[in-house]
C-alpha cells in the first residue's frame, strides 16, 4: 500500500464528519443515476443447508423480472453471494482454489439476471463481498487471516482473482460494483489499484463503491477517491431525512446532502435504504442495539418467514426521495425477496407509487 494512498484514505476518513458542500466535480461515470432510483435485493439463500443447484434453479427469473419491471427502477443490485461461503454463479478462479461445492453448475443466475436487466434498457449492479469470513474452509482456501493489523496480501490477491473472473464474465452487462465489509479493520489494507482494475475489467465505465457500513456521524463515507458514488448504507428515516445517530443512547441527529457530490470527490451521493425486512428477507430490526422508531410495530420476520410490511408511507417515502434525488443524488430501495425470486408486493407497489410521483415532479 502506497503512502499517498494510505494519506488519501485517512483524509476521507477525518473528512466524512464534515459532509463539506464545494463545487462539485463532475463524473462522467455516473451520469446515469443522478437523480434517479433503483432498487436492491438480498437473495442470498443458497447460504441455507441445501443443493446450491437446486436452490439456484428454483429461482424463478420471469416472477423477479416482472416484479422489477412494476417498480419502475432504473437500475437493480442484485447480490452473487456475500461471505458465508455460497455463490450464485459459476467462478473457475473460486473453484481452483475452494473446490467446486460453493457454487452451482447448472445455471449462471447471476448472468442470467444481468442479460435480463439490460434487455430493458435498465442498469445492473452487482453486490459482492470484500471479506470472507463467515465460512471457515474459504478463509483457509483464500488465506484470509483474522487478524486487523494483517495486510491480508495473499487474501487480496485471491479475492481479486476471483472478482475479476465475474467482471470478464459479465462484462458489459454489468454496469457497477457494490462492495461490502470495507470496515475498519479492513479498509487501510485494501490495495485499491487493484482492486478497481479487477472489478472495471470486463466493463471499464462500470461503477465502484466499497461500504465501510451503516452511515452515520464521524464514519467513513468515501474511502477512496476514485469511488463512483457513495455506498449509502442507511439504517432508517425520520420526517424524510437520514438518521445517522441511531444507537441507544445518542441523541437523534439528520442529514440530507446540500448537493449531488461528495466534495471535493466526484463521489456521487448514494442512499441505500431497506423499506420493510433489515436488509435480508427474513432478518429482524436489531432493537437490541439500534434505537428505533417508537411508531414502528412489531413484526418477527424471522419467525413469520415473511417479510415485513413497508415501514414508511407513501409521502414518507417521497418526501426523501424527492429531497435526496433532487440534489442530484441516486436512491436505491432495498425490497425484501423470498427464495423463489419473488418481491414483497407491498413494497414493490409503493416504490412504484414514489417512482411515478418522482417522474411526474421531474416533467
Amino acid at each position: 500500500m502506497r503512502f499517498r494512498t494510505l494519506l488519501a484514505i485517512a483524509f476521507l476518513i477525518v473528512f466524512s464528519s464534515g459532509f463539506s458542500s464545494a463545487a462539485p466535480v463532475e463524473n462522467s461515470r455516473v451520469q446515469w443515476m443522478k437523480g434517479k432510483y433503483g432498487i436492491m435485493v438480498h437473495w442470498l439463500y443458497p447460504y441455507y443447508k441445501g443443493d446450491i443447484d437446486k436452490i439456484v434453479d428454483g429461482f424463478d427469473i420471469d416472477v423477479f423480472m416482472r416484479d422489477f419491471d412494476s417498480s419502475g427502477a432504473d437500475w437493480l443490485i442484485f447480490t452473487v453471494g456475500q461471505n458465508a461461503g455460497a455463490y450464485c454463479s459459476p467462478n473457475g478462479v473460486l473453484e481452483k482454489y475452494c473446490g467446486d461445492s460453493h457454487t452451482p453448475k447448472k445455471r449462471d443466475l447471476l448472468l442470467e439476471v444481468a442479460a435480463k436487466v439490460k434487455e430493458r434498457g435498465k442498469y445492473f449492479i452487482v453486490y459482492v463481498p470484500c471479506e470472507v469470513r463467515g465460512n471457515k474452509s474459504v478463509r483457509e482456501d483464500l488465506a484470509w487471516i483474522d487478524d486487523p493489523a494483517n495486510p491480508k496480501t495473499e487474501f487480496q490477491k485471491r479475492w481479486i482473482e476471483v472478482l475479476r473472473e465475474w467482471s470478464l464474465r459479465l462484462g458489459k452487462l454489468c454496469d457497477g460494483w457494490w462492495v461490502d465489509g470495507s470496515y475498519e479493520d479492513i479498509a487501510p489494507h485494501l490495495d485499491w489499484g487493484q482492486w478497481h482494475k479487477a472489478l472495471r475489467a470486463g466493463n471499464p465505465e462500470s461503477v465502484v463503491t466499497f461500504n465501510p457500513g451503516l452511515m452515520q456521524k464521524g464514519r467513513a463515507v468515501v474511502l477512496h477517491p476514485d469511488h463512483d458514488y457513495t455506498a449509502g448504507e442507511v439504517s432508517y428515516l425520520v420526517d424524510g431525512e437520514i438518521e445517522i445517530s441511531f444507537s441507544k443512547g445518542e441523541i437523534s441527529t439528520v442529514f440530507l446532502p446540500k448537493s449531488a457530490y461528495y466534495t471535493p470527490t466526484k463521489t456521487l451521493w448514494h442512499a441505500l435504504i431497506p423499506i420493510d425486512s433489515f436488509w435480508a428477507a427474513y432478518s429482524n430490526w436489531p432493537d437490541s442495539w439500534m434505537r428505533l422508531p417508537k411508531h414502528w410495530k412489531p413484526f418477527d420476520s424471522q419467525k413469520l418467514r415473511k417479510v415485513r410490511p413497508p415501514l414508511y408511507s407513501e409521502d414518507e417515502l417521497i418526501k426523501f426521495a424527492s429531497a435526496f434525488s433532487g440534489r442530484g443524488g441516486a436512491v436505491t430501495f432495498n425490497i425484501g425477496i423470498y427464495e423463489n425470486g419473488k418481491l414483497s408486493d407491498e413494497s414493490v407497489n409503493l416504490v412504484k407509487k414514489v417512482g411515478e410521483r418522482l417522474r411526474g415532479s421531474a416533467k
